[in-house]
């Protein structure tokens, strides 16, 4: 049996009231506790408006609008809950059409004999957060063999679809983009996972599949541990900027208590990818307060690196949309963790070097270069760089050392 590590009594880590709400919200199991701390919250002047902005922003108003509905409703003015009711009920009623849609393009594919694996969307909404109207999501994901790909491609262009991007972008993110403008539906239909540098084995997926029921359709799905690897993946191209992202990592936690976490470890291991499983994990235990198992607790809190920017990522995450961002030293201090983060995240010799010195996908589409002169990408990218991150890292960090002396 999995034992779980509480959490450490802190401090919050924003000091708004509406950050704390929301983080006491955002959330599929409530203790007493927190219900209780939500009630009391509530008796304080709260800037609505500036609470549903973040909400919005962050991905994550379902969750607030069911639990202040649940916890505390009296508490609330009718007219913000009426108006979060109404969000609410939109984001449902858009759920249920994109999980119909999913489940036509799922029986297309099989009619020709194309085995596809739907994950994020709907799968994980009824999965994790066991109600498909308390996440947001706005596209579908669909994994097929790569043999598959092209063929399925044609069948969904078939039905309506049309390609977002041409077939470069397409060996680039190991994914077609299509959109279908009568319904306003996007589909990522997958045949490897990006980013390509973590060279994901996707064959692995298919040997662990298990029955799943999605509005009464027997359908595969994926394990749940290959589920959470790959909601760890997504987060980390994101660089975990998003509230929402970190609730899927709680959702599931709370949802699979009894995830074999040590093959999931083995795997993480085995693909090099242990930072990018101990960082969203650590990130929940510190902004939701999830207690986490006591096999990923033991070797996470030995991970210094990954411990520093999973509390570095965190604050990121809490204070972007705060109007504090607006101090000078926040905004380098984002701009420096983003910098780090992307120099230490991986696990291979050397690969946070080649990080600055190799140039990508974001290098070409800032700058459209034939072929043949592609060789120029890498004296761009060092400019590219410097205009990204700008020397405001590198000065920061000096002016933190000396008035440390």
């Amino acid at each position: 049996m999995t034992t779980l590590i509480q959490t450490r009594t802190k401090e919050p880590t924003a000091t708004r009231v509406e950050i704390e709400l929301l983080l006491c919200c955002a959330r599929t199991c409530i203790s007493p506790e927190t219900a209780e701390r939500i009630k009391t919250l509530l008796q304080q002047d709260i800037d609505w408006n500036y609470l549903i902005d973040t909400a919005t922003s962050n991905a994550v108003m379902p969750l607030l609008y069911q639990n202040l509905k649940t916890i505390y409703p009296e508490a609330v003015p009718q007219h913000i809950l009426a108006q979060l009711r109404v969000y609410a009920h939109a984001n449902t009623l858009q759920n249920i059409f994109l999980t119909q849609e999913l489940l036509k393009l799922l029986a297309l594919l099989e009619g020709h004999n194309i085995r596809a694996i739907p994950f994020k969307g709907p799968v994980l909404a009824a999965s994790a957060y066991g109600n498909l109207a308390l996440r947001q999501f706005t596209d579908l994901d669909i994994l097929v063999h790569k043999q598959d790909f092209l063929k399925a491609k044609e069948l969904l262009i078939a039905d309506g679809y049309s390609m977002l991007y041409d077939r470069e972008h397409e060996e680039k993110y190991l994914q077609a983009q299509l959109w279908k403008s009568d319904c306003q539906v996007n589909v990522d239909l997958h045949y490897g996972i990006p980013p390509r540098e973590l060279h994901i084995n996707t064959e692995e997926f298919w040997q662990r599949l298990q029955l799943s029921s999605l509005q009464d359709t027997t359908i595969l799905t994926l394990s749940p541990e290959d589920h959470f690897l790959l909601l760890c993946i997504n987060g980390y191209k994101r660089n975990w900027q998003q509230l929402s992202d970190i609730c899927n990592i709680a959702a599931m936690i709370c949802s699979y208590p009894k995830m074999d976490w040590p093959r999931l470890l083995e795997q993480a291991e085995r693909w090099r990818i242990k930072r990018i499983l101990h960082i969203p994990l650590l990130m929940a235990r510190d902004v939701l307060e999830v207690p986490l198992p006591e096999e990923i607790w033991s070797t996470a809190k030995t991970d210094l690196v990954s411990k520093w920017l999973a509390n570095q990522l965190s604050k990121n995450c809490l204070l972007k949309n705060d109007s504090l961002i607006a101090d000078a030293s926040l905004e380098l201090s984002y701009l420096w963790t983003r910098a780090v983060y992307n120099l230490l995240i991986s696990e291979y010799k050397n690969n946070g070097i080649f990080y600055w010195l190799t140039p990508n996908s974001e290098d070409q589409e800032f700058l459209k270069i034939p072929s043949s002169m592609s060789w120029l990408y890498y004296f761009l990218r060092p400019i590219r760089l410097i205009k990204k991150y700008g020397f405001a890292p590198v000065k920061y960090i000096f002016q933190r050392l000396l008035l440390r002396q």
